[in-house]
């Protein structure tokens, strides 16, 4: 739950101040994304002018905060630290180890399936998509591209999403029109999929091609 500054008596939550800014004059939502070492949720804000907006939100669990707003072209990141929340910049990232041929996946993703990798490559290329902390991916344009540079719709898309849920996993998938197979970290394979690539602490999406002989290049 948010809660604004409105409220009385004011919540014994740490304080947050937010600036955000609108696509346009119906645009009045923002997007807040909330994560800790065991937890997750979303919640969605809505605001009506430019100033600052004080809110007090449940910590319970939390760590890391990302707030998306002017139509999700803009993003705003917070770490609570010491029980104060600080703005910090997104990671500038770079992989650690890049594997320089696949690494099998084992385990079910969230429509219950089950598949082997090296199947799913034969004759055609993949792509293994990692999602950032808020579970952005990549937009449909991108996908395209990717598509024809990459053997059409052939191309096979894994997403890993850094979500405890199924559900929410592929729902984020179905909100940007996107398709392929999901994978949720219910079962901590994305975890530990992103320590295998060298990724574990990069907080943007990452994104690996790999080619029909399993040979794996970063994108």
């Amino acid at each position: 739950m948010v809660w604004a500054t409105s409220c009385k008596p004011k919540p014994k939550m740490p304080r947050l101040s937010l600036s955000l800014v609108a696509a346009d004059s119906t645009d009045t939502m923002a997007r807040l994304s909330f994560w800790g070492r065991n937890t997750e949720r979303e919640d969605s804000l809505y605001f009506y002018s430019a100033d600052s907006i004080e809110l007090y939100p449940d910590t319970t669990g939390i760590m890391h905060l990302v707030v998306a707003h002017a139509g999700d072209r803009l993003a705003q990141y917070y770490k609570l630290s010491q029980g104060q929340w600080s703005a910090t910049a997104p990671e500038t990232y770079t992989p650690e180890q890049t594997p320089q041929e696949v690494l099998p996946i084992s385990g079910i993703d969230t429509k219950g399936k089950s598949h082997d990798i090296a199947e799913l490559i034969k004759r055609r290329y993949a792509v293994l998509v990692f999602s950032s902390l808020d579970l952005r991916t990549h937009s449909k344009a991108e996908r395209d591209s990717l598509r024809k540079q990459y053997g059409g719709d052939s191309l096979q898309l894994i997403y890993m999403m850094l979500s405890l849920s199924d559900s929410a996993s592929l729902a984020r998938i179905k909100r940007d029109t996107l398709s392929g197979i999901v994978y949720s970290d219910s079962l901590s394979l994305v975890t530990q999929m992103r320590k295998a690539y060298g990724i574990d602490r990069a907080t943007s999406p990452k994104l690996f091609l790999i080619d029909s002989l399993g040979k794996v290049s970063a994108l």
